[in-house]
C-alpha cells in the first residue's frame, strides 16, 4: 500500500483513477486494527484471505486513498458496499454511507480506512460456496467512481 498511488496494481479488488485510489480486502487478520493503528509513516501488513472455513472469521476492509478536496479544504466520498451470497440472495443488501465529508487532515496521500468494516464469522447455517463483495467509492470533487469486486470461498469441514 505504498503512496506511489501509479505503482498500485489494477484489480477487481484494487484501482485508481485521476489519482483517487481504493483497495477493498478481505482479511483472516482479527487483530487488524492493532496492526492498521500505526504512524503514518509506517505501513501495515493486513494477510489477504480468499477462503474461509465453518467457524473461522474474516474482516472486510475498503481503503482509499488521496480523495480531492475542493476550495474549502474538503474532501466528500461517497460509499456504497453489499454482499452476496452464493445462491445470489444478499447477506447485506446494498448499503449507502459517506466515508469522508469535511475537512482532510494530514497528507491526502495517506492511506485512510473506511468506516464499513464488517466482520464474518462462517456458521453452519452460511451457505458454501462464493460471496461476493461489491464496494463502490465515489470522489464527489473530482468526480470519479471506483468500482471494487472481491469474493471468498466458504467451505465445510
Amino acid at each position: 500500500m505504498g503512496k506511489d498511488l501509479s505503482s498500485w496494481p489494477q484489480t477487481d479488488a484494487r484501482k485508481v483513477k485521476k489519482d483517487f485510489a481504493a483497495w477493498l480486502l478481505v482479511t483472516p487478520d482479527i487483530d487488524w486494527q492493532s496492526k492498521w493503528d500505526t504512524p503514518p509513516d509506517s505501513i501495515p501488513y493486513l494477510n489477504e484471505a480468499s477462503e474461509v472455513m465453518v467457524g473461522e472469521q474474516l474482516v472486510i476492509l475498503t481503503f482509499f486513498a488521496n480523495p480531492g478536496v475542493n476550495s474549502e479544504g474538503n474532501s466528500i466520498v461517497a460509499c456504497s458496499l453489499q454482499v452476496e451470497r452464493p445462491d445470489g440472495s444478499m447477506s447485506i443488501p446494498k448499503q449507502e454511507f459517506d466515508c469522508l465529508n469535511g475537512k482532510l487532515r494530514g497528507n491526502p496521500r495517506n492511506v485512510r480506512l473506511s468506516p464499513a468494516v464488517i466482520q464474518f464469522t462462517a456458521e453452519n447455517s452460511d451457505l458454501p460456496g462464493v460471496w461476493k463483495v461489491s464496494v463502490s467509492l465515489e470522489d464527489k470533487t473530482r468526480d470519479v467512481i471506483l468500482e471494487l469486486k472481491t469474493y471468498y470461498r466458504l467451505l465445510r469441514q
